[in-house]
Order: C-alpha cells, then structure tokens, then sequence
C-alpha cells in the first residue's frame, strides 16, 4: 500500500489523508528511531506482518491502524462538522529475536517512549493543526508481556490517538 505525502485533510480524503499525516509521522526515524540500526527493513506497517515464524526478523515493529471518524456538532446546513479521529498504534517487540536477545521490554520501552515524545511535540502539533487535525491527545492504553508455548516472551504496547478538527463534509 502505498501512502500519501502529509497535506491537508478535507472532505475527499477523510481517512486516507489523516492516516498517512499520522504515519508518515511516525514513520520518519527523525521521530521514532529503530532499535535494530543499519538494517534498512521495514520498521512500521500498516498491518499486521506475518510473524508465524520462531526466526521473523522484523521484531521490533510498530503498526499503525486506519482511524475510526465519529461526527458531532454538524452546522445548519449539515455542511461543516466537529470531527474526531481515534487510531490506534501497537509496538511489538520480543526477547528472542535476532539481534535482539533479551531486550523486548527495553525496546518497546524506547520506541513508546519516541512515539509519546513525537506525538506531544509543540512543532509536531503546530504541523497536524496545519493540516486540519488539531487537539492531538496520545494515551498509553496498555504494555504488556505475553509468554507462548515455546517460552518466548513478546512485549505490547498499545498507544491510542485522538484528534479533532473543525472541517467542511459536504459541498
């Protein structure tokens, strides 16, 4: 899937745009930097990559989800409305990777930690607000360490995003 450069949101592009604003944000290693340096793979994804294998290399990895988009406070003329975008971000990490033993936790740590920081950025907030998504609020929703069958340990972090914005829906 290929994503769109960041710009402003409008009636057109509700999702597709907000989405890549979000990504692209985090997608930049100026931002969120990846703990496994010089590997040049894929670090964020849009879904969930197949990690069946006990050898996937791609851990740590975040994926960013496509928004949920609620309306509320519509004008008159239904034409401009109050919109509110919640996404939802999960960090992946594990102990037995390659390149990684024994360091899920920190990684996921690390990489929640850039993403938090990113994401409360005044210039960063300024940039969204530009694009027409503005009150940007990040909550931590849960981190957590899960144990398979093969005694492998796998660290989750789940960060949901909200934004509104004042937009015209309809023309």
């Amino acid at each position: 899937m290929a994503i769109a450069s960041s710009a402003s949101v409008d009636r057109t592009n509700l999702i597709s745009q907000s989405f890549a604003n979000l990504y692209n944000l985090i997608n930049n290693r100026d931002n969120v930097k990846d703990p496994i340096t010089g590997s040049g793979r894929k670090f964020v994804h849009v879904r969930m990559p197949n990690i069946r294998s006990d050898t996937f290399e791609a851990y740590p990895f975040i994926v960013v989800k496509h928004p949920e988009i609620s309306y509320s406070n519509k004008s008159l003329s239904s034409s401009r409305a109050r919109l509110s975008w919640t996404f939802d971000i999960e960090v992946f990490s594990a102990d037995r990777a390659i390149n990684n033993e024994g360091k899920g936790a920190e990684f996921c740590s690390q990489i929640v930690d850039d993403i938090m920081e990113t994401l409360n950025s005044v210039s960063n907030k300024e940039t969204l607000i530009s694009y027409g998504m503005a009150n940007i609020i990040p909550n931590l929703d849960s981190m957590d360490s899960v144990d398979d069958e093969k005694a492998n340990t796998y660290f989750v972090a789940r960060i949901s995003v909200l934004f509104n914005g004042r937009l015209t829906i309809s023309a």
